[in-house]
């Protein structure tokens, strides 16, 4: 449809304030420049400060280092063995009991897959 209304009504002028434009070049350059204009980031913003003023902060810098701190083996162990065995299981299907039962077994890829959501470059050993 865009293909048979550009053979049929083709731009021929353009009116960029007092001036026409009839150079198709120049109706193409005065286009991709409006465009430009519009979608550019405004890179003079500044901040006003307020979103910190609206925005109330409810964690304070040294809960947020503890909170996104890699945690150790230790925590992961005690967290895993404080898992209730005998409640429903995860979307996975697995629960609690199977964690318990194989923790030897599963340990070293249960710890490094919670380490390494913690730090995403973290590198498997």
């Amino acid at each position: 449809m865009v293909k048979l209304r550009k053979l049929h009504k083709p731009l021929v002028s353009l009116r960029v304030s007092s001036t026409i434009l009839h150079d198709n070049d120049l109706i193409s350059a005065q286009v991709v420049h409006h465009f430009m204009i519009a979608f550019t980031r405004d890179t003079t913003i500044s901040n006003t400060g307020l979103v910190e003023k609206i925005i109330p902060q409810l964690v304070t810098n040294d809960e947020n280092l503890m909170l996104s701190a890699l945690p150790s083996v230790e925590e992961i162990t005690a967290t895993v063995k404080s898992m209730d065995a005998y409640s429903a299981p995860g979307p996975d299907g697995i629960g609690g009991i199977f964690f318990h039962h194989f923790w030897e077994v599963i340990s070293s890829d249960v710890i490094n897959a919670v380490q390494s959501f913690f730090l995403p470059a973290y590198r498997l050993v």
